[in-house]
This record gives C-alpha cells, sequence and structure tokens, in this order.
C-alpha cells in the first residue's frame, strides 16, 4: 500500500557516484562564486546533496541578505554538535536512499520513521540504520534493514519546502531494547502549542567533508524559536507549519540533515518529544548562526495517523513490491 517507484540499477557503483557528486558541487561553488561577482543572487541546493531534481528555493531576504537551503559547499553535518553515546538517542534513524544519498529520520513506532518528504519521495529503495551511533561500526543495539515502502505528504512542494514530511515503512517489526526504541508524538491537545522558548535538540549523522556519511551521530541544543522572529532570517517560506531552531552560537544543522528529528522534555511527563523534522537553512555558512527550519511536526498529527494505519495508503498512492530479478540465465538462441 506503499509507493517508491521503479526499481532502479544503478549506473555506477555508489563510490563512484559520490565522488561524481563532489566533482559536480566544485563545479556549483565555482558557479555561485562567479554570479556573486556578477551581482546575482547564487544558486541554491538541497540539502541532500546535488540531486538535480531537488528544490530550489529562491534568494529569502534576510538582515543579512539572501537566504534559502544550504548549497553543499557549506560546512557539513550537524554544525557545533557534540557525538553522542550509545543509548542517548534510540529513535535516530540513518536512511540511505538508493545505496546514495543520505538523510535522518526518527523512529515513531515499531515499523514507521517519520522523516522529510524530500528523503522519501523519488527513490526506489532505502537502507535503515538504527541504534548505531557510529556508522559502520555497529553496536550491542545495531540494527538495519532494507525496505521499498516510502510515502510523503499529497500536497508536498518541492520549491518551497511546504508540507516536507514523509514516512519510510520498515518491512518487519524491530524489536526494541534500551538503545533502541521509538520516540513520543505531541498529542492533540498539544497540536497548536509553539513551544516557542522550549530547549530542543537535534540529531543526525550528516554528511562529512569529504562527501561521505560521517562516521559520528552528533547532536546540538536549539531553543526553539519564535517563527516571527525566524522569518527576518529565512523569509516568506517560514509559514505555520514550520518550527525554526535558534541558530545562536554557530549550531544547527548542515548538509545531509534532511530529515533529522528534533525533540524537546514533553512539559506533561517528562519524556523526549517530536516535535520537528529538519527541513531547510540559511544558505550562509552553517556555522554563523542562522535558524534551522523543521516540519511542524504537531501541525501533521492527523496525516500522520491516517498514514501509518493499516487501512491507509498515503501519497501517491498503492504500488505493489518490486518484482525481483529472475534467478535463471536468459538462454542464449543457437547459432
Amino acid at each position: 500500500m506503499w509507493s517508491t517507484g521503479a526499481w532502479r540499477r544503478a549506473a555506477q557503483c555508489p563510490r563512484t557516484r559520490v565522488d561524481m557528486r563532489v566533482l559536480v558541487l566544485l563545479t556549483a561553488v565555482v558557479a555561485a562564486a562567479a554570479a556573486a561577482a556578477a551581482g546575482a543572487p547564487p544558486a541554491h541546493h538541497d540539502r541532500r546533496s546535488l540531486r538535480s531534481k531537488l528544490a530550489r528555493v529562491p534568494a529569502l531576504q534576510s538582515p543579512a541578505g539572501p537566504v534559502g537551503p544550504a548549497p553543499a559547499s557549506s560546512r557539513v553535518g550537524i554544525e557545533g554538535g557534540k557525538v553522542a553515546a550509545v543509548g542517548q538517542f534510540p529513535w535516530m534513524a540513518n536512511i540511505v536512499m538508493d545505496d546514495t544519498w543520505v538523510c535522518g529520520g526518527a523512529l515513531i513506532s515499531d515499523k514507521h520513521i517519520l522523516t522529510a518528504a524530500q528523503c522519501a519521495s523519488g527513490y526506489a529503495r532505502f537502507l535503515v540504520t538504527l541504534g548505531d551511533v557510529h556508522t559502520y561500526q555497529g553496536s550491542e543495539s545495531f540494527a538495519y534493514a532494507y525496505t521499498y515502502k516510502s510515502c510523503w505528504h499529497e500536497d508536498y512542494e518541492e520549491e518551497t519546502h511546504l508540507n516536507d514530511i514523509g514516512i519510510i515503512e520498515l518491512l518487519y517489526s524491530v524489536t526494541f531494547s534500551e538503545n533502541l526504541r521509538f520516540v513520543n508524538l505531541p498529542s492533540q491537545s498539544q497540536a497548536s502549542e509553539l513551544f516557542v522558548g522550549a530547549a530542543g535538540t537535534v540529531s543526525g549523522f550528516g554528511m562529512s567533508e569529504t562527501g561521505f556519511p560521517s562516521t559520528d551521530l552528533l547532536y546540538a541544543e536549539q531553543p526553539i524559536l519564535d517563527n516571527g522572529l525566524c522569518a527576518r532570517y529565512l523569509g516568506k517560506y517560514v509559514k505555520s507549519t514550520i518550527i525554526c531552531g535558534d541558530g545562536e552560537g554557530g549550531v544547527g544543522t548542515c548538509s545531509g540533515d534532511a530529515g533529522d528529528p528534533l525533540v524537546i522534555t514533553n512539559s506533561d511527563d517528562g519524556n523526549p518529544m517530536l516535535v520537528g523534522i529538519s527541513s531547510f537553512q540559511s544558505d550562509v555558512d552553517c556555522s554563523l548562526g542562522y535558524p534551522s527550519a523543521y516540519t511542524r511536526v504537531p501541525a501533521y498529527l492527523d496525516w500522520i495517523q491516517k498514514s501509518t494505519s493499516e487501512d491507509w495508503a498515503c501519497y501517491p498512492g498503492p504500488t505493489p513490491a518490486p518484482t525481483p530479478a529472475s534467478s535463471s540465465p536468459t538462454p542464449t538462441p543457437a547459432p
């Protein structure tokens, strides 16, 4: 009942494709510098990498000049982040799409990952890693699985990042442990709360300076910022469905952090609560302290409930599982 489109065969190995992305990155940096010198606004690239189909948000005006989704030339990963300990963020999911592109997400049930629509749409398969804080090294609760099931909000807009929310469904339920469990969602009574001033914490792997995923799970503290103040930096794209994290002190999201979870402590029960999914940030250097923009999770509680129920197929509708390639070779005609 979920969709990702058809399976695609990689034309190159993952390592080569990543290296090509770095070359494209260098080309983009040179082009942006030339455009700036000519007085034109720089091109804006989505934080997942330089994938051409990704949203390109127009320059946004702020007190510091044009801003938008950060180019991959910025310093990458959770800016100003600290290395997380095992079990500190047991809901954290590291998502590799089509063996190349990287996003984050949050485990919200025994088989559902909440992430950004830009991470869920347009891909054929997903490698989801849970319970890990050091990529490729594993931990006591390290678990990973491939899945093809994803969906995203039916009104998602790539150009503006409006409704930038999606879900990846695992093929099998995970077994919870001390270091691997889901994070709570806000209650319906909290759907309209703004949480301004609350102490937020974002976690994620992001991308390293080499263009490969970071080897360590990082986290940073970001107090929830008033949307009016956030809009002074990120412009008209800060809607009521956006929640902003304060970047003061040079902390926040950067390249490869799309889908990363922003949590606060629920004042009702003292437990961690998911309030944001990383969507975009300023196109200036990530260390300069601009706000980070997240999809506001409380605004989508009804959508999440419907999209994770057994009898609901969220956008773009039901698609059967990919058909595996035949294990029998095709006979060669006799000469």
